[in-house]
């Protein structure tokens, strides 16, 4: 980002802080505040800069597995929004990104919100010991004995 120069005087307004980099700030460079208006300034990491500076537009991530999209986001984690959804597209036991916004190929914003459906198929049920659990009902997911008896 470098400097900035105000509209008052010339002086240079560092955008480092630390490492974080200001990206936006409300009123703008050069306006004046207003008394009690208050001040916004947001920053990013220098992780999250690089991850924008890389990542201009989103990449495609739909089939991508939860650990290869983990680690794509991890550095701009604050901003993503995973929901969970299950799908019989998706191999048993397995989470994979179902759907996204925005959608790959789309201008990327700093800081701006990534969401992530995570679709999962927990597969058939088990016993604990790697036996199918035959007394699962496959229309609702539950015990056929629990379905029926409202303590379970």
């Amino acid at each position: 980002m470098g400097s900035s120069s105000s509209d008052s005087g010339g002086d240079k307004a560092p955008d480092l802080v630390g490492d974080r980099f200001i990206h936006q700030m409300s009123p703008k460079a050069g306006s004046a505040a207003t008394w009690g208006g208050g001040i916004t300034v947001k920053v990013v990491t220098g992780e999250q800069r690089a991850f924008y500076d890389k990542h201009k537009k989103m990449p495609k991530v739909v089939g991508w597995n939860d650990t290869k999209a983990g680690d794509l986001f991890k550095p701009v984690q604050p901003t993503v929004k995973i929901t969970m959804k299950a799908s019989t597209s998706v191999p048993a036991g397995e989470y994979r990104v179902v759907a996204q916004a925005p959608k790959a190929g789309a201008k990327l914003k700093v800081g701006q919100t990534i969401k992530i459906v995570m679709g999962y198929n927990p597969g058939p049920a088990t016993t604990g010991n790697g036996d199918v659990n035959v007394d699962v009902d496959a229309k609702n997911g539950e015990s056929k004995f629990c379905a029926k008896r409202w303590w379970c």
